[in-house]
């Protein structure tokens, strides 16, 4: 499969965030940045005009994030984890760990890379955590080296529910 062909998964509630990211930035913040960018001409000097130079700076920002979306839209998988019935983890599975290193537990989704949020819990199954994760179950011990180092973890559950 060359790279013009890879597909990227994502829970069906990061499908619709990403879908209303592009028509916001689309139909909303393109369109008010635009006329901004016509105000700013309209008051002549554009060298030294704060407001054109942030305008456009932001249009491109926008025009990028747009084509970068636009791109991967036809090239995701989605997934609802609600539908998924297994004991292994998945795709999609919500897990409870236990941090053998510090003896706390910890909750982890399994997600596409488009939606990470770590400070809610939220990896990428292309992580180092989440493809240790992948295909363990209940029980099973996984060690994972981690940007911070050398991390053991205990599966403690496994559940499909829809992502917070």
């Amino acid at each position: 499969m060359d790279s013009s062909e890879a597909k990227f998964f994502i829970t069906k509630k990061g499908y619709h965030e990403i879908l209303e990211e592009y028509n916001r930035l689309k139909n909303v913040e393109r369109i008010n940045v635009t006329k901004t960018i016509e105000w700013a001409r309209s008051n002549g000097d554009l060298s030294e005009n704060g407001d054109y130079i942030y305008a456009k700076r932001r249009l491109r920002e926008i025009d990028e994030r747009l084509a970068y979306i636009a791109s991967r839209l036809s090239k995701y998988v989605v997934v609802d984890p609600v539908s998924i019935n297994s004991d292994t983890i998945q795709f999609g599975a919500t897990v409870k760990l236990l941090d053998m290193d510090d003896d706390k537990e910890i909750t982890y989704m399994i997600v596409g890379e488009d939606e990470i949020d770590p400070d809610r819990g939220l990896i990428s199954y292309k992580s180092p955590i989440g493809m240790a994760l992948l295909g363990k179950r209940v029980g099973d011990y996984v060690e994972v080296t981690t940007p911070r180092g050398r991390r053991e973890f205990e599966i403690l559950e496994i559940t499909f529910k829809d992502r917070d």
